[in-house]
């Protein structure tokens, strides 16, 4: 790719980054455009022809598709509270715009998909072959653990979760790391697929393949199509998994439909990911990895 694209590429995921970091409040086209560091004269036309659709349209869809995963999962909010932590206005306005995008109000999107056993859960970003309904008797070594917060250097896939695309990331990102010598015993890899694809088309699910950095005063190049990420620390629900990569859905099946269910935990406000213990499947398609879910204790149930 030539290096203005990735120059380009780069800056305009800032603003994605930004408008991700803001879905509680109304942000304007101005702040969005200063965090690129480009001109909002240029800026709405930058973002459509890199992103493919409008920033307002993309800062509507955050919103939604996590108010939507929160009204699977965040059993203690009520509809009001969600459409205000989600940066609306009132709930009527958050109905009106929920039924817009997904064909149904909140309150029968809670009703149908929040039955024990039932609820969509979001899955690893590299497995497409979601098993969505699919029971399993399986039982997983779940741990509540105090985690570090992270810093990580990240390559974001252009092509949402399809194995490719993340297999192009990871490469990218190796090779940026390696020509630095970053890495190292000490270093993490550290997966993020943000998105449920339940909620959210395929192709444009986000995942990022991460590398843990002590700093971000590494230079990364003139369009480098590498970014910075921290990831928070606090308590976290941590499952061991050692198997075939092609079974890890249904640990995150075991995570979040048995494990969380029947917790007295929510799922914090920032992403699941991975602490990859191998990089990639072994012969066998064995891997090990380490899925962490940041969790907050529930304070009510409705």
């Amino acid at each position: 790719m030539h290096k203005s694209k990735e120059f380009y590429r780069a800056k305009i995921e800032l603003a994605q980054r930004y408008i991700e970091q803001h879905t509680h409040q109304a942000i304007s086209l101005s702040e969005i455009a200063d965090s690129a560091c480009f001109s909002e004269y240029h800026f709405h036309r930058l973002f459509v022809a890199v992103v493919g659709e409008t920033p307002n349209h993309y800062q509507n869809r955050m919103r939604l598709e996590k108010a939507a995963n929160k009204l699977l999962f965040h059993r203690s909010e009520n509809l009001t509270e969600i459409a205000l932590s989600c940066g609306f206005q009132s709930s009527s306005s958050f109905s009106r715009a929920f039924r817009q995008h997904f064909g149904v109000a909140p309150s029968v999107w809670r009703g149908e998909k929040s039955k024990i056993g039932q609820a969509d859960v979001p899955t690893r970003g590299d497995n497409v072959a979601y098993a969505g309904a699919q029971q399993d008797e399986a039982v997983y070594d779940v741990a509540l653990c105090t985690l570090s917060a992270l810093q990580i250097a990240y390559v974001a896939t252009r092509e949402g979760y399809a194995a490719q695309g993340i297999a192009q990331a990871w490469r990218a990102l190796l090779t940026w790391a390696g020509q630095r010598k970053l890495v190292s015993d000490k270093a993490q890899y550290i997966s993020i697929a943000f998105d449920n694809p339940s909620v959210t088309l395929r192709n444009r699910c986000r995942y990022f393949a991460g590398l843990s950095v002590d700093h971000t005063a590494v230079d990364r190049g003139r369009g480098s199509p590498v970014g910075y990420y921290s990831l928070p620390g606090g308590t976290y629900a941590v499952l061991r998994y050692a198997g075939k990569i092609a079974d890890i859905d249904r640990a995150y099946q075991y995570l979040y439909r048995e494990w969380l269910l029947n917790s007295d935990y929510q799922p914090a406000d920032t992403p699941v990911y991975e602490r990859l213990q191998t990089l990639g499947p072994d012969e066998a398609g064995g891997i090990k990895t380490e899925i962490c879910l940041p969790v907050k204790k529930i304070q009510c149930v409705f």
